[in-house]
């Protein structure tokens, strides 16, 4: 466990941070990335350095909602170090506390020795504590409740080798999206990190005669009236490989927290007996801020190689309504890896705007634009980092600067950006910047705190330097084709070689599929209004523009052994609508066909207005879990209480993504009616609705026969999508869309790839925890 002089530490030191009384700490801009910082006191004791985001509020445009308003941007990272611990000749790190050695020099108080470990191996129980302070900024220097902060630029931090400091793996590359493959070979010898994060229930209280409130997620316990039944457990079974937990928490009457990890050398059906009980493990902590909730980062490494059972539970002596819930980092094989088990990943994307749609609004001459605000969502299994892209962005704005430059980031992480530089090609002060195509990475830092949190979403923003501003008759206005969100991610939170992934033995609950049919490549896509008048294609004002719907298009299947087609092979697509007018009236899938693997035969069914097939239990799902949890949370519900966004109270179940458990629903057969290949090579199917509309649709697809192969195969295949979506209020265009090598399954030549233990639970595609039968 934590020392008890250490959690003493931590509860003060947060306490002080979170007061007034901060003369005695020293804010250093450094970012420790993704490990756990301790300040070295003396040779035989470390205590942790809280990481601090000072917060600052500024001007953003919420283009999805066309809202002006503000909210509180980290302005950068810092190490919050006590001043007594400079000094001119640094303790050594005490006998067997490992990490990378850092040495950071402060002009005028000395050096401060910091070990930042990478797990709870290298220090035991690390944690690492985040601190976000609400700051004014006057005359370019922060303030917090009044008094000034101490912040300071460190010389250059010197890193320093020996005794039993051991370096810090480097942060790898998100792999690229599309690939073909043959791989044989079972040794695995590069691994990625993939994010889970189960859904859990809002507004939950303390049980009878307890002052802890226990997190919660959601199972699904029966299925009836073509809806599953949703329950709730405090225990989270996560399985083998777990890197890292993050518990975020909104709510209740403190900070404190305990919790339990508790492994077995196999998996087990059943939790332990209480969270005291062997073999679990306890320990607490103190939940330092994120924003406005609390978030606490947990190491699991001591335990990677055991089946983990998870408890957590807040102390909550007022029996306040608290959100609490939990985002898991898993270790498994890297896409890139040489082993039959990387085959197992599949892709992701999420956009802003349906495929087809470019982004183009005209911000006037009397606001000035500093940020725009959009969201992407991030599927459940998605390796760290992300990748980000503005393709086509132009700038029209006033400004005596040759450039302008773009920095895209997340509010979770001010250090962790992608920046390109546009150039104007004319001597004139008011004219367009144009950007070549931007292409970067998110680290998890940036990502994962924000999945804790109960969402898929996190918010993705542009902010331009200088700010864009004209003076009339000129008017800013901001263009792009495409801005997205992609990468790789694990199906499941099984383990690489688990038997799950071609077990026909056992089944998901209220299905016959059997568990090897897994939830794959997931598209997902915001439905915006036309962002040009049709009559003279000029630039839309930017008021006219909003979200009207999302949608997610995800693929089904499962891996296969002995040359045997892919099991199941599927395609689900669902949408929200945000209000009562928007329609989807057409829809049309188109596959590559000609080559061997790839697409032969393809089938449509829908669920339309009146009727009542397979896809209900797809689309009921959503009121399921609203009347579940008594209460819709949603992405910007979640953005808005961290980071203060002020914004109406009118939402819909926007980011609580609850896509799911009607994805493995048998299918009714319905008939298409259009076709939308863009040539001969490719097969399509699809329907059009006429009067009526769609409410949900999915297409049932057979392949043609495989190519030979020895060991593993993944085939890739470029898929289309073709929609067309009615407004009755605003004008949405309709539009189509290329996806190259999206839709994948993989294949195996012998079921001895996958001998490892059965594993008893899935997370299913909605984020619940499913039992295996």
């Amino acid at each position: 466990m934590l020392s008890r002089r250490a959690l003493i530490t931590a509860m003060l030191l947060i306490a002080v941070l979170r007061a007034a009384d901060i003369s005695s700490y020293v804010f250093v801009e450094f970012n420790p990335g993704d490990g756990f910082p301790y300040v070295v006191i003396n040779s035989t004791a470390v205590e942790p350095v809280p990481i601090v985001y000072i917060m600052v509020e500024r001007d953003i445009i919420m283009q999805e909602m066309a809202l002006n308003t503000t909210m509180y941007l980290p302005q950068g990272v810092y190490l919050a170090l006590p001043r007594r611990y400079f000094a001119p000749r640094p303790p050594a790190p005490p006998p067997g506390v490992r990490g990378r050695v850092v040495d950071i020099e402060v002009e005028g108080l000395g050096v401060a020795r910091v070990v930042i470990a990478r797990n709870a191996t290298e220090i035991p129980n690390a944690v690492a504590y985040y601190v976000y302070l609400d700051a004014e900024e006057r005359g370019g220097r922060y303030y917090y409740k009044g008094k000034p902060l101490d912040v300071r630029r460190p010389k250059t931090p010197r890193d320093r080798a020996g005794g039993s400091a051991q370096g810090s793996e480097p942060v790898g590359q998100a792999e690229p999206m599309y690939y073909t493959e043959t791989k044989s070979g079972t040794a695995v010898s590069s691994w990625a990190r993939y994010v889970f994060n189960p859904a859990s229930p809002i507004n939950v209280r303390n049980p009878p005669s307890s002052s802890y409130t226990p997190v919660r997620y959601f199972n699904a316990t029966g299925y009836a009236n073509n809806d599953f039944v949703m329950g709730t457990t405090p225990w989270a079974y996560l399985g083998h490989g777990v890197s890292d937990i993050y518990l975020a928490i909104q709510g209740g009457s403190s900070s404190s927290i305990r919790y339990s990890l508790c492994p077995y050398s196999t998996p087990t059906p059943t939790p332990p007996a209480s969270p005291t009980a062997s073999p679990c493990v306890r320990n607490s902590q103190t939940a330092p801020s994120f924003g406005r909730y609390l978030l606490a980062r947990i190491s699991a490494a001591p335990y990677a190689n055991s089946y983990l059972w998870f408890y957590a539970e807040i102390y909550n002596p007022l029996n306040l309504p608290i959100n609490a819930s939990i985002a898991v980092v898993y270790n498994r094989p890297a896409p890139s890896d040489g082993s039959v088990y990387s085959l197992l990943t599949a892709n992701w994307l999420s956009s802003v705007g349906q495929p087809g749609y470019t982004f183009g609004a005209d911000y006037g001459y009397s606001v000035r634009v500093s940020r725009l605000l959009f969201t992407v969502r991030i599927p459940p299994g998605a390796q760290m980092p992300i990748n980000i892209a503005l393709v086509g962005l132009a700038v029209y704005t006033c400004s005596p600067s040759s450039t302008l430059t773009v920095k895209i980031y997340t509010p979770a992480d001010p250090n962790a950006y992608v920046t390109a530089t546009g150039q104007k090609y004319t001597s004139a002060e008011c004219a367009t910047y144009f950007f070549s195509d931007i292409y970067g990475t998110l680290p998890e830092s940036a990502v994962v705190p924000l999945l804790a949190a109960n969402s898929t979403v996190i918010p993705l923003i542009i902010e331009f330097n200088p700010s864009l501003y004209a003076s009339y008759p000129n008017r800013v206005t901001v263009t792009f084709k495409s801005l997205f969100a992609f990468g790789q991610r694990w199906p499941e939170i099984w383990r690489h070689n688990a038997n799950n992934w071609i077990s026909s033995s056992k089944t998901y609950p209220y299905t016959t599929l059997p568990v090897k049919v897994v939830f794959r490549d997931y598209l997902a896509f915001s439905v915006w209004s036309t962002a040009y008048n049709l009559k003279n294609e000029s630039v839309s004002p930017w008021t006219d523009l909003n979200i009207l719907a999302y949608a997610v298009l995800t693929t089904q299947v499962g891996s296969s052994v002995a040359y045997d087609p892919p099991s199941f092979p599927r395609a689900s697509l669902q949408y929200i609508p945000l209000d009562q007018y928007l329609q989807l009236k057409k829809v049309c899938l188109a596959f590559e066909s000609v080559k061997a693997g790839a697409v032969g035969s393809l089938t449509t069914y829908v669920s339309v207005e009146g009727q009542n097939p397979w896809l209900e239990a797809f689309a009921s799902i959503v009121s399921a879990v609203t009347n579940a949890i008594g209460n819709t949370i949603t992405g910007y519900q979640i953005i808005s209480k961290i980071f203060g966004l002020a914004m109406p109270s009118f939402l819909g179940p926007l980011g609580y993504v609850v896509w799911g458990l009607g994805i493995f629903a048998a299918l009714v057969p319905m008939s298409g009616n259009i076709n939308c290949a863009p040539s001969s090579d490719w097969l399509s199917h699809g329907y059009d609705a006429g009067t009526g509309y769609i409410k949900a649709a999915g297409w049932k697809i057979g392949t043609n026969e495989l190519p030979s192969y020895a060991g593993g195969l993944k085939v890739k295949i470029s898929m289309l999508i073709d929609h067309s979506f009615y407004h009755s209020v605003k004008t949405v265009a309709p539009g189509s869309g290329i996806y190259v090598d999206f839709f994948s399954y993989a294949i195996f030549d012998s079921s001895n790839y996958f001998t490892g233990p059965l594993e008893p639970y899935a997370l299913g595609v909605g984020r619940f925890y499913l039992k295996i039968q």
